[in-house]
């Protein structure tokens, strides 16, 4: 008797099961036992149990005793055999099976031979013995083979049924043959992964299935230490890789020598070695003391050359050059006050650096730190003392200490709003120090109004002072005026000789030599006769009083004015001495003065550039020491700017984001300064062989004797 599967229907509304009972419940006693038990999808009622008759009692030891059957559904052929696990048949090209939980029919995925209920959610994994059922069922399935196709002939088409299985008549609609299909020789489709049998997919999906466990077992059955070994091994091998690599690509270009045979004896020609920096071309020169034959000596210097050449780059200037010709005969025969700048022009770096001492890794320290200074200017053109980190910010707020600071450097390496690498840069600073300027006073402390203000306002001063000499760009007259008269006014002035002249935080109150100082700058930079401002006579008469009054009187070991202090009653440093003297230079002092040769020896001896203070070095004194031994000259200077070099160069950052900059902490007064204090005064120092000329001999820029670099 066949037996029928439960046919669920997808039309028929919930609660109206009753109905669907009745369409087979009419029939016969002996039919109804081989009619199917029918139930609406959309119900909720209880599955029908299921008979105890219609399960099998074959034995499931061994799949090749499974019962295997077949039906006509009218529309398909089923084949069905029974497993252990319950019934899967094949109908079409579709796999079913039955859910072990609620007997719902599943349709089972061919390539993962997987199914889940669409009744009760149940997901399952065919077994190893389904998937032996499933393939017998697609044997059976699957038809024989076709003939190859002659030409004008077509055989009838037979579909052959397994021999345990009874054979049932062919409905009238299958008995038409199809109709022949027209095979082109010419272009064959290539047979894709949806092209294959069912039987041919569930082979290649156990095949592959078995070597992935096969794997998974080696890999299981492997000992921890043979693993950690080969990786190792592996790792080994990589790095000794990039080894020989790396020396293969550094090894030296090999020579080829090849030899010729004469019969006449001939004495062998003499052995030159040649050096290494006989290759090399070196546009500033080099520290002494390099070794060349070093390659990451000499690798050193070719960067410190090509960055350096960046300062003597502009492709695009805003203004016509003056004739280098012109330049050169004012660098020759004016002296002292009126050619103080000239040397800051870019085309005359080389010769410049030759003469007074300086080196391609002087001139490299410079580029890079203006380099820094650069990246962290704000979008408006002013500099944060102490929020420099956030100029990426489009509102970060800049103050006038740290603007005036930064653009120092800028103006000391030639570069303005018209010409250099950086003239941008130098001009949007410009504008924001004028913008920012009191248009009545002249002030430039601007929101300063604490102990660095007149710091802040001498230190503009001399940018817009020098921002006008640089240039003769008439815009900056009126503000750099303003800006000196703001420094007169704020003079301290009395009728006692012994207190009068000086300048400190705030406007008309008693001095100290360290705000002078600035002040002084400015005014001696004012000075030079083709500016034409205005500088009363009577406030650097004043200012010579106010250092009288800060330098030491007559002693055994020291005339009087050798040595200066900070303000009254403290004691005499080698910082203040430092400034106190360069101010002496600007007002007049000369290089025979007894007690400029006496300072200086002193200075050099008991404060070196190398000495620290509390394990800090002074910048603030090295800045003004160095400016103030450049002037003096001679083989003080040699030594003085020997070992400067090899201090500070060392120091600057040369990675990283702060590459570039000068590390504050390593300095005196660093902190309360900031970073941009420490790389500004640090640059400045560096930019001593042309910031200002040397006021005590004269440059002659075509002779051929140089200053070395000891």
């Amino acid at each position: 008797m066949a037996r029928y599967p439960t046919i669920y229907s997808l039309h028929d509304e919930s609660g109206d099961d009753a109905r669907l009972q009745h369409a087979v419940g009419t029939r016969g006693s002996a039919e109804s036992e081989a009619q199917p038990v029918v139930m609406s999808l959309n119900s909720t009622s209880p599955l029908p149990m299921v008979d105890q008759k219609y399960k099998s009692n074959v034995a499931m030891d061994d799949v090749s005793t499974k019962r295997l059957s077949q039906q006509d559904t009218g529309e398909s052929i089923r084949l069905t055999i029974e497993t252990a696990t319950g019934k899967i048949w094949v109908e079409g090209n579709s796999l079913f099976c039955a859910c072990p939980q609620c007997s719902a029919p599943m349709s089972v995925r061919m390539w993962l031979l997987t199914a889940d209920c669409w009744q009760c959610g149940a997901r399952i994994q065919l077994t190893r013995e389904q998937e032996e059922a499933v393939e017998r069922l697609l044997q059976e399935k699957e038809p024989p083979k076709k003939a190859a196709i002659q030409p004008n002939r077509m055989a009838p088409v037979r579909e052959t049924v397994s021999p345990s299985v009874a054979p049932q008549s062919e409905p009238a609609s299958r008995t038409k043959p199809p109709a022949p299909r027209h095979i082109s020789r010419n272009k064959r489709r290539r047979k894709s992964a949806g092209d294959a049998t069912p039987l041919e997919r569930i082979r290649r999906m156990r095949e592959r299935r078995s070597t992935i466990a096969r794997m998974r077992e080696t890999f299981r059955m492997t000992p921890a230490w043979l693993i950690s070994f080969l990786l190792h091994l592996i790792l080994i091998i990589i790095l000794l890789m990039l080894y020989f690599d790396h020396l293969l690509e550094s090894k030296d270009d090999s020579i080829t020598l090849s030899t010729a045979i004469s019969v006449v004896d001939e004495e062998g020609g003499e052995i030159t070695v040649a050096k290494a920096e006989q290759d090399l071309d070196f546009e500033a020169p080099v520290p002494r003391d390099a070794d060349l034959a070093d390659a990451d000596v000499r690798e050193s210097i070719l960067k410190a050359d090509q960055d350096a050449k960046e300062l003597r780059v502009d492709d695009d200037p805003q203004t016509q050059l003056p004739d280098l010709n012109d330049v050169k005969r004012s660098l020759t025969t004016n002296q002292g006050q009126s050619a103080r700048f000239v040397a800051r022009d870019p085309r005359l770096r080389v010769e410049m650096l030759k003469k007074e001492g300086g080196t391609s890794v002087t001139e490299a320290a410079v580029a890079r730190g203006l380099r820094w200074l650069a990246q962290v200017q704000n979008s408006d053109g002013s500099w944060s003392l102490n929020e420099y980190k956030y100029h990426y910010r489009k509102n970060n707020r800049g103050d006038m200490a740290g603007t005036a600071l930064a653009l120092l450097p800028f103006l000391g390496a030639g570069q303005t709003h018209e010409v250099g690498r950086y003239k941008s840069t130098v001009a949007k600073g410009l504008r924001w120090m004028i913008e920012h300027q009191d248009s009545n006073s002249g002030d430039l402390r601007g929101r300063l109004k604490s102990n660095v203000g007149m710091y802040a306002h001498g230190q503009g001063a001399i940018v817009l002072v020098e921002a006008y000499a640089l240039s003769g760009d008439e815009q900056f007259r009126l503000p750099a005026q303003k800006a000196i008269d703001f420094i007169v006014g704020s003079q301290h002035i009395t009728n006692r000789r012994s207190n009068r002249g000086g300048w400190r935080y705030n406007p008309g109150t008693l001095g100290d030599t360290s705000v002078t100082g600035w002040q002084m700058m400015a005014l001696q930079s004012a000075l030079l006769p083709q500016l034409g401002l205005d500088v009363p006579r009577k406030t650097i008469l004043y200012a010579s009083d106010f250092l009288d009054s800060m330098g030491n009187r007559k002693s055994n070991n020291f005339p009087a004015g050798t040595r200066y202090r900070y303000y009254r009653g403290s004691d005499f440093s080698p910082a203040m001495t430092a400034e106190a003297l360069l101010c002496r230079i600007y007002l007049g002092w000369k290089r025979d003065d007894v007690r400029l040769k006496i300072a200086t020896e002193h200075l050099l001896n008991n404060a070196p550039p190398s000495k620290k203070e509390g394990g800090e070095y002074n910048l603030y004194y090295i800045y003004y020491a160095t400016q103030f031994f450049h002037h003096y000259g001679g083989e003080e200077w040699k030594k003085w700017n020997s070992q400067m070099q090899k201090m500070l160069v060392p120091l600057q950052r040369t990675t990283g984001n702060y590459a570039g900059s000068f590390d504050a902490d390593r300095f005196a007064w660093g902190n309360q300064g900031g970073r941009i204090y420490s790389t500004s005064l640090a640059v400045c120092t560096l930019e001593v062989y042309y910031r200002h000329l040397p006021l005590f001999k004269q440059i002659d820029i075509d002779a051929d004797e140089s200053v070395s670099v000891e």
